[in-house]
């Protein structure tokens, strides 16, 4: 038995030092191509400014795939949006993340076919402002690089929230909702046409407000919900609410620019 157990451990060791050895290799040879063909994507495709502290290239964040990881990401609102509307409300910032992390399958970086298919984001915070002329903070990518060729692909298909404040202001329809989402998780096919996905999360809502009347403050809440999107519309096929002891079924359908028919 001991002298099975010495194997073992001498084959543990083996193995952990292969895969240090491979994965500090890989990140010596392909960190720097990696990292300069998202950026140059970054800088073709995006019309607003983004502020990065570093960017660093490792196999070990979240092996077997490999990570491309943004520390203290800022990404701002685009320079023509105007926050007119949000009196004495910083609009600027769309998107901050002490880390922001794009996964690549380990093997497909090695035949030098690059396209990422997770996204995670912790700690950090999302504001989308919605002006009273139905002009947002999200119009940040530009409109003829739809042409360009990219270098990298997306084929996404989870996404994942930690620790990430919400504020997402409407003041056409005098929406406002504040929340701490404390975990999420996202998954389906994004890359396909139509598909199917999956949200799990959950949320602790400080204030929802819409047209003046008060909804929720201060509620832990999670959600379940399935969808399915087709021909820019997304179907609530399952969904499942729970506000602190209250429990909600979810039924409906909006377009990607506006809910149109959301039942509760």
């Amino acid at each position: 038995m001991k002298k099975f157990l010495k194997w073992l451990l001498i084959l543990f060791v083996i193995v952990a030092v292969l895969i240090v050895g491979t994965g500090t290799v890989i990140t010596y040879f392909y960190k720097d191509e990696v990292v300069g063909l998202v950026v140059d994507e970054i800088n073709k495709s995006l019309q607003t400014q983004v502020d990065v502290k570093e960017i660093s290239f490792t196999v070990f964040k979240h092996f077997p795939d490999a990570s491309l990881v943004f520390d203290d990401i800022l990404v701002h609102s685009p320079k023509n949006f105007s926050g007119k509307d949000f009196y004495r409300i910083n609009t600027d910032t769309l998107l901050f993340a002490k880390n922001l992390s794009l996964d690549f399958n380990l093997i497909d970086i090695i035949k030098k076919k690059y396209s990422f298919h997770r996204i995670g984001i912790e700690s950090g915070r999302f504001n989308l402002f919605i002006a009273k002329n139905g002009k947002n903070n999200l119009d940040i990518f530009k409109s003829d690089s739809s042409g360009i060729k990219a270098n990298i692909k997306v084929d996404l298909q989870k996404i994942l929230l930690s620790k990430v404040r919400l504020q997402i202001r409407n003041a056409y329809k005098k929406m406002k909702l504040l929340a701490q989402i404390n975990n999420a998780e996202v998954f389906g096919n994004f890359s396909a046409e139509t598909f199917d996905f999956n949200t799990t999360a959950k949320v602790f809502i400080n204030d929802f407000t819409d047209d003046g009347v008060n909804f929720a403050k201060n509620k832990h809440t999670t959600l379940d919900i399935g969808f399915n999107y087709s021909d820019n519309t997304y179907k609530i096929e399952d969904g499942k609410i729970g506000l602190e002891d209250l429990q909600f079924e979810l039924s409906g359908d909006f377009k990607a620019a506006s809910v149109t028919n959301l039942n509760l």
